[in-house]
């Protein structure tokens, strides 16, 4: 390690002088990926501020993502983009990098064919503005109608007067938790969880408080003990293939995760995006308990990344709150694309391209299967996404250091846990992102020599 302490200045604000004296050493390459800070009582006595001081200068440093602490260990480098070359793997040019970082819907080539006549279709509607107008100011009935469509294709019959449209999930999101949550309340949610998710958690005043998983996902014992512990007024949930660990709840998962809600008096929030894509069909947890659920249903991942529409199925108590809220959210773009996934839904068009997005991801899954093997490997054939556990001794932040060097972008596991919390090595790998199948293969063949590498070595390598 090295860390020069002889540039720290004497005045100014402590804590941000330490954090600059943090980030400069990682950007300059001084702290490698994976290294290990010195302790912050250690560090303190030698800059002679108080400890307080470097904890915060700490917390700030996690927080941007530079460093990142596990308990009983440290703290620890977290890999970014501006690093030094690696000699065994040298660095790719950047226009050859295959980005497996950005967790996209999948491209499918019969896709270009159904745009080009649904935009034929949408010139011949004469009514079709008519029906948008006054989409600016409130979510148009359209939208309400395909959602009804979009969950009777699941098996829930939801009328309208429940659903309303959002303008992505991150506008479901937000109009959920300001309705449904209230500021210093608990969220229970899974240990690991998408970033973004966290934040619009926590900008709404809610604490987190993370669940314990195991291969179906969130364990409904630590939903219990959470309740008990921590007396969380909600949860939230993504039972199905979720991001970023592809795990999958099996009904009775489910009924489980219901019966705890049920008994605790817990509101809760269900993600999913990925229900159309499973050959089985599984019941939703807000179906089993729909008196205290928020269903909140992505379009994208099956039908198209170019429709942006979310929609969201409420208790009847709080719909019209919901719908106030989604409306300060969307506009005349999300009324549109409402009737496009309406029109898709009518005319069997969303069967097409949900069928050839199962294919195309099936064929994926198997060329990461092979090449990577099962061996730590979370996936599934209907998943956009694998999570990968690295071998003992490994760390996931110079693996992802050295997969960008070969020209793979993919994401640290560290990314995804909650504060405070801490698990495995892990790496999740986008393969619903790489351009064709060709463009995946290539990818994966420096990840397998990363991962038979370290079979190969056996010691740790930090």
């Amino acid at each position: 390690m090295t860390l020069d302490l002889s540039g720290f200045p004497n005045g100014g604000p402590r804590s941000l002088a330490v954090f600059d004296l943090i980030a400069k050493a990682i950007e300059t390459g001084d702290l490698a990926p994976g290294e290990r800070l010195p302790s912050q009582r250690w560090l303190a006595e030698q800059l002679g501020v108080a400890l307080g001081t470097v904890t915060r200068a700490y917390r700030k440093a996690g927080e941007r993502g530079l460093i990142r602490g596990e308990a009983g260990r440290g703290s620890f480098v977290t890999w970014t983009r501006r690093r030094q070359s690696d000699e065994n793997f040298p660095r790719a040019p950047s226009d050859h990098l295959i980005d497996l970082a950005r967790n996209r819907p999948v491209a499918v080539p019969e896709e270009k064919d159904i745009w080009q006549a649904t935009f034929e279709w949408m010139a011949r509607n004469s009514d079709l503005a008519a029906r948008l107008r006054g989409g600016d100011r409130a979510p148009s009935s359209s939208l309400a109608v395909a959602g009804r469509r979009w969950l009777a294709r699941l098996g829930w019959e939801m009328p309208e007067t429940r659903i309303v449209g959002c303008h992505g999930v991150g506008a479901a999101l937000d109009a959920v938790l300001g309705v449904g949550g209230r500021p210093g309340q608990g969220l229970a949610m899974a240990a690991s969880s998408h970033p973004a998710v966290v934040r619009r958690v926590m900008e709404h005043g809610l604490t987190p408080v993370p669940l314990r998983e195991d291969a179906e996902g969130v364990l409904p014992q630590s939903l219990e003990d959470a309740c008990s512990e921590s007396k969380p007024g909600l949860v939230l949930l993504e039972p199905t293939l979720g991001d970023p660990t592809t795990r999958l709840a099996s009904g009775y998962r489910r009924e489980q995760l219901a019966t705890v809600a049920r008994d605790h008096d817990l509101s809760v929030i269900e993600l999913d995006g990925n229900l159309h894509l499973l050959d089985e069909r599984l019941p939703t947890v807000s179906r089993l308990v729909p008196e205290r659920a928020f269903f909140i249903a992505d379009t994208r991942f099956a039908l198209s990344a170019s429709v942006r529409v979310a929609f969201v199925a409420s208790p009847e108590s709080v719909h019209e709150r919901i719908a106030a809220a989604a409306a300060a959210r969307s506009g005349l773009a999300t009324a549109l694309a409402g009737e496009v996934v309406g029109g898709w839904i009518d005319s069997g068009v969303a069967d097409d391209l949900t069928s050839a997005r199962r294919r195309e991801l099936s064929a994926r899954h198997a060329i990461v299967l092979g090449a990577l093997g099962d061996r730590g490997l979370l996936s599934h054939p209907a998943a956009h996404q694998a999570w990968l556990h690295l071998p003992r001794g490994r760390r996931s932040e110079l693996f992802v250091y050295r997969a960008e060097q070969a020209g793979v972008a993919i994401t640290d596991g560290a990314w995804f846990r909650l504060p405070g919390t801490q698990a495995g090595e892990a790496v999740r790998i986008c393969y619903g992102n790489a351009i064709d199948r060709g463009s995946l293969s290539r990818a994966m063949e420096p990840l397998r020599l990363l991962l038979e590498e370290d079979r190969r070595s056996g010691p740790p390598l930090l």
